[in-house]
């Protein structure tokens, strides 16, 4: 699939439901700087959707991990029955 695109396009697949990424600050598989493309592109993606408030992000102190801080609210939220 990295042919065609990078996580970026990959994401914006998912535009315009809602979707969060998760970053650890210790994460040795992120590259500097790439987390902050990553998101410019993304950011285009669901804005061209007109989904931005979509899209949500969870910077965490960790390394290549889940957090959940902002997900699983975000879960309960989408997924629990109404």
């Amino acid at each position: 699939m990295l042919q065609f695109g990078d996580y970026a396009e990959i994401g914006a697949l998912i535009a315009p439901r809602p979707c969060v990424w998760e970053t650890g600050s210790q994460d040795r598989l992120i590259v500097p700087g790439w987390s902050d493309r990553f998101r410019v592109r993304l950011e285009c993606a669901y804005s061209a959707a007109q989904a931005l408030e979509s899209l949500k992000y969870d910077q965490f102190e960790g390394g290549h991990e889940w957090s959940g801080r902002v997900a699983f609210p975000l879960f309960d939220q989408i997924l629990k029955p109404r």
